[in-house]
């Protein structure tokens, strides 16, 4: 815990004020009779007018409040996450993931993606279309091969922050061109009649729900 001496007049009035809520409430009555608070001066506290208790704050010279470390720990990671995965949502759209897998990879709807497609991107992003692999083949077998050790590296990684790594080292191609290699080699590697064929790289979890959305925009 972390304890915070107050000395500012308002603050010390806001929490008599809080501890006067509690008291009306019965779970908050019972907290404060655990912790000590004789029961004549929770009474005394809950009849008297405001201007006493403002009064009574500005005499205090030991108020303390405690502050859980645990708690501000786990709220700034809270707080890092959501902003990260919002960085990650808008450089899904300025690198040219369609909108259907940014839908499904973020649960957002349709007309979200899109407003934010306007707000990032000059006329809204690319055009709807087949997206065109790279031309070269060997620039695709890296694409591949970049993948598969992408994903032995980073095994518990989510799939698009994957498919961010991937982006990372060829930032050339649109994040949907990548995506579109990679259909490409799964198609191939599918297997045919009673013939198996083995997975070149893991699967992530997600990946099998983005399957077939890379053709629609």
């Amino acid at each position: 815990m972390i304890t915070v001496q107050l000395q500012e007049n308002g603050f010390v009035n806001l929490a008599l004020q809080s501890v006067i809520q509690q008291i009306e409430t019965e779970e908050g009555l019972d907290l404060l009779l655990r912790q000590g608070c004789p029961a004549s001066l929770l009474d005394d506290l809950r009849q008297r007018k405001a201007r006493d208790l403002l009064e009574v704050a500005g005499r205090l010279r030991t108020t303390y409040v405690l502050l859980s470390i645990k708690e501000i720990v786990g709220e700034l990671h809270r707080l890092d996450r959501i902003r990260e995965d919002q960085e990650l949502y808008e450089y899904f759209i300025i690198h040219g993931a369609n909108r259907n897998m940014v839908c499904e990879m973020w649960k957002r709807s349709h007309d979200e993606v899109a407003s934010m497609r306007k707000a990032l991107l000059p006329g809204g992003g690319a055009s709807p279309g087949r997206t065109p692999l790279p031309k070269d083949p060997a620039v695709r077998e890296a694409i591949h091969q970049a993948w598969a050790e992408i994903c032995t590296q980073h095994p518990d990684a989510t799939y698009r922050r994957l498919l961010y790594q991937l982006h990372q080292r060829f930032m050339a191609h649109s994040i949907d061109t990548l995506v579109s290699t990679l259909e490409e080699f799964k198609e191939k590697d599918k297997p045919r009649g009673r013939r198996s064929a083995s997975v070149t790289a893991p699967e992530p979890r997600e990946l099998q729900g983005i399957t077939g959305l890379v053709q629609r925009k």
